[in-house]
């Protein structure tokens, strides 16, 4: 055969496999894109709700009995601004809330600058296992005046996760909001994203707010006084790539009702069933999501009726990676997580089917979750806004069983309708 002859063969198949694609990739972008317009319009719809429950909603969750709030937070080393940050943390506008401060076997002055600040002494209290945690617990610290509502608990170097279920333990309130050391809170964070509490008692297990890049802005004594762009052009990227996240991605499912992650910046979470669930997986590199797929299918296992909400409201500020180097990091282990989320990884058990004897689920979350690209293991805001650091080598820990998903049984979970099992309320829990 000719090169002449070759040559039209070759074009004769790329033309004819090009013909038999094209419909199928023409409808799949009309879909996809027909998607995506509908996210923003629900994401629009669900924004201006909110705005206009605005300060009155405010004010009102601020006069009435709402559930007390424990606010967690993880620090390894954080010396230089640990103070600073528990100080903003205990001046929230709130009506009942105590700050648990997790000292995750920090090596510099994070511990002794608490005490020294604060006046804090130890006191003969045992942190119960309501949350499975291998670390050792040294001491359980309080401020001496025994009225600021800060609980200082000193563990063994075990991780961030670790970190975080000790504080779980430790909790005494319904309500426990889960942050980073670096996380800066809006004065009024913890009256917004408690507000679906209010609002839905008897439904609300979880809600997230708005994750915003503090780099470039002015902060003072803990809050953000200045508002400004950053100067790098890799973090003004970032800052547009959060905004379309959460005003238009995160808004859009939940109103859905197919909000399938919490930023682990900030997230408020019913305590009861955060251990019911067994506290975060120290197993996993992206925590955040792993623990919100956990509740949908634990919830959806049990037939039960629950609601996760996102508000939007910039409630939270964290800091974004600066440098190509630092990015490409941190999105690697965004997406080490997703996989180990949605496949679990080699050595655990297969994830159990789920039960099929409920009614279907919305065939629009089905459709629209199948169609979209593959979510993002925390996505902007999930986990820090920087590459989480290690605190220390992570421990030689027992098999336990795979609380992971496949990517089929996350189809079927992440879209909740309605269920036919009420939760208790709240309240009744405080």
């Amino acid at each position: 055969m000719s090169t002449t002859g070759l040559l039209d063969t070759v074009r004769e198949l790329a033309v004819g496999l090009l013909d038999a694609a094209a419909v199928p990739v023409l409808l799949y972008f009309a879909v996809i894109n027909t998607s995506y317009l509908l996210t923003v319009v629900l994401a629009a719809v669900e924004v201006h709700s909110q705005k206009n429950r605005g300060s009155a909603g405010l004010a009102g969750v601020g006069g009435a009995p709402v559930p007390g709030v424990s606010v967690i937070v993880p620090a390894h080393n954080e010396q230089e601004g640990v103070v600073t940050a528990v100080k903003a943390l205990l001046t929230l506008r709130y009506p009942r809330h105590e700050v648990v401060v997790v000292d995750d076997g920090s090596t510099d002055a994070t511990l002794s600058r608490l005490t020294e600040a604060f006046d804090l002494v130890p006191i003969p209290r045992a942190v119960p296992q309501d949350v499975p945690v291998h670390a050792t617990v040294h001491q359980v610290l309080v401020p001496r005046d025994g009225h600021t509502r800060l609980v200082v608990v000193s563990k063994d170097n075990s991780g961030k996760t670790e970190a975080v279920n000790t504080g779980v333990n430790a909790a005494t309130e319904p309500l426990v909001a889960i942050i980073d050391a670096d996380s800066v809170l809006e004065p009024d964070a913890l009256l917004r994203v408690a507000r679906p509490f209010s609002d839905d008692p008897t439904r609300t297990v979880a809600t997230g707010g708005s994750i915003r890049p503090v780099n470039g802005s002015r902060i003072q004594a803990g809050r953000v006084t200045q508002v400004r762009a950053p100067r790098p052009w890799l973090s003004r990227f970032q800052l547009v790539e959060y905004l379309r996240a959460f005003l238009l991605g995160r808004a859009g499912w939940s109103r859905l009702g197919c909000l399938v992650l919490i930023s682990g910046a900030f997230g408020l979470f019913r305590r009861d069933l955060v251990v019911e669930v067994g506290g975060l997986d120290r197993h996993s590199i992206g925590e955040d999501f792993e623990l919100i797929v956990r509740l949908h299918r634990h919830l959806r296992d049990q037939g039960r009726d629950y609601r996760l909400a996102f508000i939007a409201e910039p409630v939270a500020w964290t800091e974004v990676p600066e440098s190509p180097a630092v990015l490409g990091r941190q999105r690697r282990r965004w997406h080490r997580g997703l996989w180990e989320t949605l496949w679990g990884v080699p050595g655990h058990a297969p994830a159990p089917a789920l039960r099929t004897d409920r009614a279907p689920r919305p065939a629009l979350c089905l459709g629209l979750r199948a169609l979209r690209p593959l979510p993002r293991s925390t996505g902007p805001g999930g986990g820090r806004g920087r590459p989480r650091r290690r605190h220390g080598r992570r421990p030689v820990l027992p098999d336990v069983p795979d609380r992971r998903l496949r990517l089929c049984d996350l189809r079927r979970t992440v879209c909740h309708g309605s269920g036919r099992v009420g939760l208790p309320p709240v309240r009744a829990l405080a």
